[in-house]
């Protein structure tokens, strides 16, 4: 996820793995119009659009996903992880760089 031309444009990545051996199937890159200002805690409304537009560009689909954000640890208990795990429906694991301060 990154924002370009001043949060004008949203930029998401997916990148597809072959599992045990994280061998590399394929990857896209979508950058879309950014539709919605930042507001604290609903980050993942801005994300989603741009996430769906990378998943879309997918010629395969993943079994699992790992998300750069929080899922349930997030304050409000559905992060962009989880938002976006029900819109697919696919399983989806946080791999954020900062831990919740709030118990789960």
């Amino acid at each position: 996820m990154g924002f370009e031309q001043g949060g004008e444009v949203t930029r998401a990545a997916m990148v597809l793995l072959k599992y045990p051996s994280l061998e590399l199937v394929e990857y896209q890159v979508a950058r879309i119009a950014t539709t919605m200002p930042y507001i604290p805690g609903f980050l993942s409304f801005r994300e989603t659009p741009a996430l769906m537009a990378a998943w879309q560009l997918l010629s395969q689909k993943p079994d699992l996903l790992f998300v750069d954000g929080h899922g349930i640890s997030h304050p409000r208990r559905l992060g962009v992880a989880s938002h976006f795990g029900l819109l697919v429906d696919v399983p989806t694991l946080w791999c954020g760089e900062k831990a919740s301060v709030r118990p789960i």
